[in-house]
């Protein structure tokens, strides 16, 4: 499994960053998890064929997690792509119905296909599947937002989405089940409050984006030094091979 770090910005972009994407790449086929930076413009510049990209899975329906993925519906038709995009609620499925009827994006084709995260496994291609896992970061206003295992036969990967202040939502599971990689945000709590949580976990690589302050680096990487996790603090473009 090959994870490309297309965008690691929190909630805005920031020199050096795009806001939040990332692809994942197991044998001939791609898939795209949160499209907050220009995605297609990206994969492009990298000479990346789009066509791999077989699912685009939403965490939730904050614009830094989905403002590029207007020009791919726009665009899907145009460089061949079909992919099913997998959203998380019906709320989030009507927008992008009302989006895709003013920009006379047809779904009719099936090209795109949209379907509706629910918890537990609810994906399976070529050997991939992805389990959601639901998040309370969006609880005050009554949304759905999720986190994303990302597995194939030998390898897995835990995308944790935004998380709660509290990080009550922080998945338990990850303390017992083996996972190769954990990737997570660190915007809405202390440093030291999600070092804690990571530590219990069965895990020995770690990849933190969406920091916010950026001064909040210093500190996470104060933190994690001697720890017996291997921590990651990816740019844009970074790739890493599980």
């Amino acid at each position: 499994m090959k994870i490309k770090f297309l965008g690691t910005s929190y909630g805005a972009p920031s020199v050096g960053r795009h806001q939040q994407s990332i692809l994942v790449e197991a044998g001939e086929r791609g898939y795209l998890f949160d499209v907050g930076a220009p995605v297609l413009d990206l994969l492009l510049n990298d000479g990346y064929d789009l066509k791999k990209i077989r699912a685009i899975f939403i965490t939730h329906m904050h614009g830094d997690h989905i403002n590029g993925l207007f020009d791919i519906l726009n665009l899907a038709s145009y460089f061949n792509m079909r992919f099913d995009l997998y959203l998380p609620d019906a709320n989030g499925m009507e927008l992008v119905k009302q989006y895709c009827q003013l920009q006379h994006v047809f779904l009719t084709d099936e090209r795109i296909k949209l379907k509706q995260i629910t918890e537990g496994i609810f994906f399976h291609d070529n050997g991939v599947t992805v389990t959601g896992v639901p998040t309370a970061h969006m609880e005050k206003k009554n949304r759905s937002c999720f986190g994303f295992l990302v597995q194939t036969e030998t390898v897995s990967c835990y995308i944790t989405g935004d998380l709660h202040g509290s990080l009550k939502d922080f998945p338990e599971f990850l303390y017992a089940t083996p996972t190769d990689m954990i990737i997570t945000e660190c915007a809405h709590f202390l440093a030291e409050n999600l070092i804690e949580k990571i530590g219990m976990c069965n895990t020995d690589k770690v990849a933190v984006i969406h920091v916010m302050p950026q001064s909040k680096y210093d500190d996470l990487k104060r933190i994690v030094d001697g720890q017996r996790i291997c921590f990651y603090f990816p740019n844009d473009g970074d790739e890493y091979t599980i």
